[in-house]
């Protein structure tokens, strides 16, 4: 699996939107290296304020995206910190007793990475916790460190992802089914993605027990989802603690 603090998405200073870094990958194989098109366009797609370099991809690595040493993030952006454990990102989740507070914190996110705006979050009115969306005040016996909630595009995701336990995001195309024939009154939250060719492919399932929610497959989705991603049978399947840990609008573009 990549690093959990490994860049792999960059906000494209061009378009004034997300990409991955898979797309410039194809691009230094397509021009036998040169990739001037997204040289000095490439920022953190968090704080897009720090400026990124690629890294080509080898067979023993993934390609990926770096941090200029003559560029810094933003001090309150999260990839600042290091990254959480599955085991803190778990505790964090139990912890919450009132499920909007969840929603709040991925609704968030989905402003932050889709709408430029700020990514503070709401009601937040005790100065020494942070206020970033991707950060968390960890806890154990000993003391309270703040590190970074990792993130993945919904988009990228592949069997290397196997594990990944953070914030699973992305436009995105969703329906509801059942989640078993034999066993009827639970339901799966299946999420598809485009392709280039405009096709919708299967990306991955969320259970979510008795819920049923009720969406419009016609439309394009924003989603947050913090959980673990299981890339162990043939569908991935994005496992979660309770269910307001997905949050999904319709999207903007």
């Amino acid at each position: 699996m990549a690093s959990a603090h490994s860049i792999l998405d960059f906000y494209y200073s061009f378009d004034k939107s997300l990409h991955g870094v898979e797309e410039v990958q194809d691009e230094y194989d397509r021009m036998n290296g040169n990739i001037h098109r997204f040289k000095g366009y490439m920022f953190c797609p968090e704080c897009k304020k720090a400026a990124l370099t690629f890294t080509h991809r080898t067979s023993k690595r993934r390609c990926f995206l770096s941090v200029l040493p003559s560029s810094n993030h933003d001090m309150e952006c999260s990839y600042v910190y290091e990254p959480a454990k599955k085991s803190a990102l778990t505790r964090y989740i139990k912890s919450v007793k009132n499920d909007s507070e969840l929603r709040d914190r991925l609704e968030a996110v989905l402003n932050r990475l889709y709408d430029g705006v700020s990514h503070s979050l709401k009601n937040n009115k005790d100065e020494t916790k942070p206020t970033n969306s991707f950060v968390l005040d960890c806890e154990d016996d000993k003391e309270t460190t703040r590190a970074s909630i990792p993130s993945r595009s919904l988009l990228r995701i592949n069997n290397q992802d196997n594990g990944f336990a953070g914030i699973l995001y992305g436009e995105v195309y969703l329906r509801v089914e059942p989640a078993s024939k034999e066993i009827v009154g639970f339901f799966n939250l299946i999420i598809m993605v485009e392709n280039a060719s405009g096709e919708r492919k299967y990306r991955a399932k969320v259970f979510l027990g008795k819920d049923n929610p009720t969406v419009d497959e016609t439309q394009k989705y924003q989603i947050a989802i913090l959980g673990c991603l299981d890339c162990s049978r043939k569908y991935p399947q994005i496992r979660i603690e309770k269910n307001s840990a997905i949050y999904y609008r319709i999207g903007t573009s």
